[in-house]
């Protein structure tokens, strides 16, 4: 079921979020404080409604990225 209000960006626009979102968060996993593989992790996915924005997204290790999606967070994964 896709919700149509979701805010979804695209090129540079989220190269920028990336970046701001990463500056927040210490460029370190929000979840360990892990600095490698970081990823950028939505806490409420894109295919169940959520957004791209700031308040929706944060800095993830791949490991904990992954253990958020098995662990009834719907995913990519």
């Amino acid at each position: 079921m896709r919700f149509r209000n979701s805010i979804r960006l695209h090129g540079q626009a989220m190269s920028d979020l990336r970046r701001r979102v990463f500056d927040r968060d210490g460029n370190c996993c929000v979840d360990c404080g892990g600095t490698n593989w970081l990823e950028l992790s939505h806490n409420i996915p894109r295919g169940c409604g959520g957004s791209d924005t700031e308040e929706n997204t944060a800095c993830r290790c791949r490991a904990c990225h992954i253990k958020l999606d098995l662990h009834g967070q719907p995913g990519h994964f």
